[in-house]
């Protein structure tokens, strides 16, 4: 818009006025770091606060484990995905010259549920994960994002407490819109009556007020949305720890 003119009227030209033109003509808005607008059209909105966008979740990659034999490293690691077959644990256990899982140790894990990939230890049970597999392989869409943030939002420290938690979903309220702590606040009191754009507001720090707000009331931003309690969930503690020692498991891998 400004290409070409000299600069002597450059000079004389109202920096306010023109930003505001720049702005309504590129749609673009100024922010603390600087000015940012759309460089092409086309854009297509992904969450509409609405409905959850379709993801691709293949069954094969809900929970993967990567397997070697526990004394004998020298035969390799093997992939497998889950669920899987009692065929299929064969057939690794086979590859790896072991007689059952029960000699086999998690090397290392690959899941569409990201915090698994961090939680599951090396001496995990394979046959509980394959069943925790087969549940989330059975979940909805929503029900799965829901669940994610549930693993986020607990402070799970099993295997068999994450299998728990697949039945407690009721349990809990999630909302699924990233809103932001700012605008959270903006909403609390304008449901009070409370005219936010009042001059009096200018410097009020809804962000901050937001995020007290959400502390009040036990909730919890998570990468997939907003999460609380609607009732305490029961986890039932296993009987003993099947996490023991098995020979020299405990040594770095």
């Amino acid at each position: 818009m400004l290409q070409g003119l000299p600069d002597e009227v450059l000079a004389f030209l109202d920096k306010e006025k023109v930003g505001s033109c720049l702005r309504e003509t590129e749609k673009g808005v100024f922010t603390k770091e600087g000015y940012c607008y759309r460089v092409k059209e086309g854009w297509q909105e992904i969450y509409n606060g609405q409905n959850l966008p379709e993801q691709e979740t293949g069954s094969d990659e809900i929970l993967s484990v990567r397997l070697e034999n526990r004394k004998h490293s020298e035969h390799g690691k093997v992939w497998l995905s889950l669920p899987c077959s009692t065929e299929g644990m064969a057939s690794a256990c086979a590859s790896l010259h072991a007689e059952s899982l029960e000699q086999c140790r998690i090397w290392e894990v690959r899941s569409a549920v990201p915090i698994l990939e961090k939680k599951i230890q090396f001496y995990d049970d394979v046959e509980m994960l394959n069943e925790l597999a087969e549940r989330l392989q059975q979940m909805p869409q929503k029900e799965l994002i829901k669940y994610k943030a549930v693993l986020q939002f607990e402070n799970w420290k099993n295997i068999e407490e994450a299998l728990l938690l697949t039945e407690r979903l009721d349990c809990y309220v999630f909302d699924p819109s990233q809103i932001s702590y700012e605008h959270y606040g903006r909403k609390c009191l304008e449901d009070l009556g409370v005219d936010c754009s009042d001059p009096a507001f200018r410097n009020f720090d809804f962000a901050e007020y937001g995020m007290n707000r959400f502390d009040a009331a036990g909730m919890r931003k998570t990468n997939y949305g907003w999460i609380s309690l609607a009732q305490k969930p029961e986890l039932l503690k296993a009987p003993g720890d099947r996490r023991h020692m098995r020979g020299n498991d405990f040594q770095m891998m």
